[in-house]
């Protein structure tokens, strides 16, 4: 465990832990425990920019439905692999459990200390880098790409489809997890529209008495 980075992380916010049994592993995630906090240090000039809210600071279920998915496949060992809009880094730290060599983005550097936190908690290790899928500056591209609940707003769709074709090898899959969003129709068919092959899969996540149904995506390109 980092002490440090979670010392100072803890003087800037109010820490939850929470342990998740997924896959039959444990996982321990801190993130922020009252995010409604947050919306009193947004800036309205970042606010009027691009409407940044604090998204990156809760679990979500398709977070999870994706950590389970990659710690059930053996493919994604010694991969070379990146998650888009990390968060807290949930599916980040599953991969680098399953034995995958992860970049973590994320728009906020908030969430990337975040990220980095939980690596260290679960014992694992995980690179970090501040990206905005909107302006793509890695050169490196990878075996396979993971994003979790990023289809929510239709202006972002574009954009992460184009992350994807230029951050994925030629023979490379995305995987995006999405809690049956109406939206995420759209995307669907703009990926097919912009030559890309889809198969969905459906699976159950237990999530506060309840059980949800989470989509994951898998994108290859044609």
């Amino acid at each position: 465990m980092n002490q440090a980075l979670q010392k100072q992380l803890a003087s800037d916010y109010q820490l939850a832990e929470t342990t998740y049994a997924i896959a039959g592993k444990k996982l321990t995630i801190f993130n922020v425990a009252n995010n409604y906090e947050l919306l009193d240090k947004i800036d309205p000039d970042d606010f009027q920019k691009d409407e940044r809210m604090p998204y990156w600071a809760e679990i979500w279920p398709a977070s999870i439905a994706l950590a389970e998915f990659v710690l059930t496949k053996s493919q994604f060992q010694q991969a070379h692999c990146l998650e888009l809009g990390s968060g807290v880094g949930v599916v980040s730290v599953a991969g680098a459990i399953a034995g995958a060599q992860m970049l973590t983005t994320d728009y906020f550097t908030e969430a990337l200390d975040f990220a980095q936190l939980n690596a260290s908690a679960n014992q694992v290790a995980i690179a970090t880098q501040w990206l905005d899928w909107r302006d793509i500056t890695l050169t490196q591209q990878f075996d396979y790409i993971f994003a979790a609940d990023v289809l929510y707003e239709e202006r972002n769709h574009l954009p992460i489809l184009q992350a994807i074709a230029q951050l994925l090898t030629p023979s490379g899959t995305a995987y995006i997890s999405d809690p049956q969003r109406p939206i995420a129709k759209k995307f669907i068919e703009l990926a097919t529209e912009h030559n890309f092959q889809l198969k969905t899969t459906t699976n159950p996540v237990p999530w506060r008495e309840l059980t949800l149904s989470v989509d994951i995506h898998a994108l290859s390109q044609i």
